[in-house]
């Protein structure tokens, strides 16, 4: 009896062990898989005097073209049972479109309107393809909700950028951390982030 009830436990996993690599399906209550595009990732290394934009050409959306190239971003959703506006999120891209450009394009004196002013004025020092990953711990907490919640998120990025003018090609890396404690206190002053984008 012990080894019969053995053996179909054994079997039992033998066919559900296939199901269960695969992770849930698309769409399985709390978790949903999509993919999307119009939107883009920036963020800006003090250190290097580096900004980093990925997801878009973002020369041909500064000029307002009606058709800017965009990347395909695959993204995960997990609903975080306490709120539906609770969202643990993680958008991944292989070959996004990347730039990375001066950081005197964020010069509110040189080009106080908008850093678009800047995209359009100077050019960018290398583009390129990269595969990039940004996760959200709780995507919307403590923005949408009064909550304390922490929020933290990160991306990371790597591929290969070309140097403006001679089309030199360099090693990218780049990416960002963060730590947002949340409502009440305001994000500009309390979010905490760490950038980095090294070219070699």
């Amino acid at each position: 009896m012990k080894i019969r009830c053995s053996l179909i436990v054994v079997l039992c996993f033998a066919f559900v062990a296939p199901l269960l690599a695969q992770g849930p399906p698309a769409n399985s209550g709390n978790v949903e898989r999509w993919e999307g595009s119009g939107w883009f990732r920036w963020y800006f290394d003090e250190k290097r005097n580096y900004v980093a934009f990925h997801g878009v050409d973002i020369e041909a959306w500064c000029a307002d073209d009606p058709n800017p190239e965009w990347s395909v971003w695959q993204v995960l959703d997990v609903y975080i049972p306490a709120s539906e506006l609770l969202i643990k999120t993680t958008e991944k891209g292989d070959d996004m479109i990347t730039s990375v450009w001066p950081i005197e394009i964020l010069d509110d004196v040189a080009y106080p309107n908008h850093w678009c002013e800047g995209v359009l004025d100077l050019d960018p020092i290398a583009t390129g393809t990269a595969d990039v990953i940004f996760t959200d711990n709780d995507l919307y907490g403590g923005y949408f909700e009064n909550t304390e919640r922490m929020n933290t998120y990160h991306l990371s990025a790597h591929g290969i950028l070309y140097s403006f003018g001679d089309e030199e090609s360099m090693q990218f890396s780049g990416g960002f951390n963060c730590q947002w404690p949340g409502y009440p206190a305001d994000f500009n002053e309390t979010v905490k982030c760490k950038a980095k984008i090294v070219l070699h």
